[in-house]
């Protein structure tokens, strides 16, 4: 999950750098804006993530009674934002994106792993609200 955290944001920080080199003076005068507005929804989708992931720590070191459902949530959570905030750079970059030349397409192809790596984010669901007692 740390990886998948660090990752996310990380494609966050790629994307405000490729969206640097646009000349919106350029072209249509609002597709900056679209850029912009589509890297700071990625960075918000991924904020809630740390907390989950530093509570769901927590909470394992203590050995809290749902340390183990707390994991489940995070894992579910950050995986799946994980995987939106990658399928947005790689929409942010074009064809470009998913090309050797460009790293985006190493970092999507690891979150891919990672979401499916111990559990998809749907088996965690599951999981924590069987733990939930749901």
């Amino acid at each position: 999950m740390r990886q998948a955290v660090i990752v996310s944001t990380a494609r966050t920080g790629l994307a405000k750098s490729y969206r640097g080199g646009f000349n919106n003076t350029h072209g249509a005068a609002m597709a900056g804006h679209a850029i912009k507005h589509a890297i700071a929804r990625m960075g918000t989708e991924m904020e809630p993530a740390r907390g989950l992931w530093w509570y769901a720590a927590h909470a394992l070191d203590r050995d809290h009674a749902d340390a183990s459902r707390q994991a489940s949530i995070a894992k579910a959570h950050i995986t799946d934002r994980a995987m939106d905030t990658a399928r947005q750079s790689v929409e942010l970059h074009g064809g470009y994106g998913f090309t050797w030349e460009c790293e985006v397409q190493m970092w999507f192809k690891r979150i891919m792993f990672d979401r499916a790596f111990l559990g998809t984010p749907e088996q965690h669901r599951e999981r924590s609200a069987r733990l939930g007692g749901w």
